[in-house]
């Protein structure tokens, strides 16, 4: 059991509630409705990008060197497909981990930010899924079974569920940032990633702040083991995040042949690793920060 009567901070707990304060307040004044605000146009070009091609899960591979430059366009179509459908089912799995914390002993300060953040998280999936299902006719399906934490004291699992939605939301706001800025992609896709973003801001540093907090608490409840089994879990994670941009079928839409063989080349190829460590360069730099790394 780590030392509680030295904690390596004792103002996480403050600085949680300060943050809190002031996102609830910047929630209710600027309060978006993307059911009202987005314009949606009948149909987006194929002849240009629709995902920035440095964002591309190709970009820097020898299999991705292979492609004509109009397999190039048609997989930027179905990655941007993939993309945001990944954002909808990553919004399902965090609304049902707040949901399950927001009237909990112990979350008392911070839910009724809580519920702002589930009303903005349930306005990004609705507006991610109306994207695919408009111009792609569909929202791909999420095969794969969820990562699982292994069971650990009440203190650890509270913090990982807060540091999971962390890591999702600080990989996916890497794209949000490029996207929104690249004048090349169509401008729906642009204002979709500028809107995320926008509002992304709040709940990461509402998540830097319940995340430190929650750290704290594990190191003056938790055995060091178990300390060591958070860390590992998060590397964990990370590599699954990662994983879970390779999604099969989005080659085979894309008419690449042998999807799998050809995934399995990509995620394998040394020249994603510069875009991997670039993705999760500042959620790893802030658990370094607290110890949590």
């Amino acid at each position: 059991m780590l030392d509680t009567a030295n904690p390596v901070r004792t103002d996480t707990h403050a600085q949680r509630k300060a943050t809190v304060d002031r996102l609830t307040a910047l929630s209710i004044r600027n309060k978006t409705n993307p059911f009202l605000d987005i314009a949606w146009p009948e149909s987006l070009p194929e002849d240009v990008m629709w995902m920035p091609h440095k964002l591309m899960t190709v970009h820097g591979t020898q299999a991705g060197a292979t492609l004509t430059p109009e397999q190039l366009l048609r997989l930027s179509k179905w990655e941007s497909i993939w993309f945001y459908s990944f954002n909808v089912h990553g919004e399902q799995h965090l609304l049902r981990d707040v949901l399950n914390c927001m009237h909990s002993p112990g979350y008392e300060d911070v839910s009724d930010y809580m519920h702002h953040f589930v009303c903005e998280e349930n306005n990004h999936s609705w507006f991610f899924s109306n994207f695919c299902t408009r111009y792609g006719g569909k929202v791909y399906v999420d095969k794969r079974s969820q990562f699982q934490a292994q069971p650990l004291k009440p203190a650890a699992n509270a913090f990982l569920i807060f540091a999971r939605i962390l890591i999702l939301e600080e990989m996916l706001d890497y794209y949000n940032v490029i996207i929104a800025a690249d004048e090349a992609v169509p401008a729906v896709i642009r204002e979709l990633n500028a809107l995320h973003h926008y509002e992304e801001a709040r709940h990461m540093a509402f998540g830097r702040a319940i995340v430190a907090d929650l750290f704290d608490k594990a190191r003056k409840n938790c055995t060091d083991e178990d300390i060591d089994e958070c860390r590992a879990y998060l590397d964990r994670y990370i590599g699954w995040c990662l994983d879970s941009l390779y999604y099969p079928a989005m080659y085979r839409d894309a008419g690449i042949a042998d999807a799998y063989q050809f995934r399995n080349a990509v995620m394998a190829d040394p020249g994603r690793q510069s875009h991997h460590d670039a993705m999760t360069a500042k959620v790893r730099k802030f658990f370094a920060k607290i110890g949590a790394a």
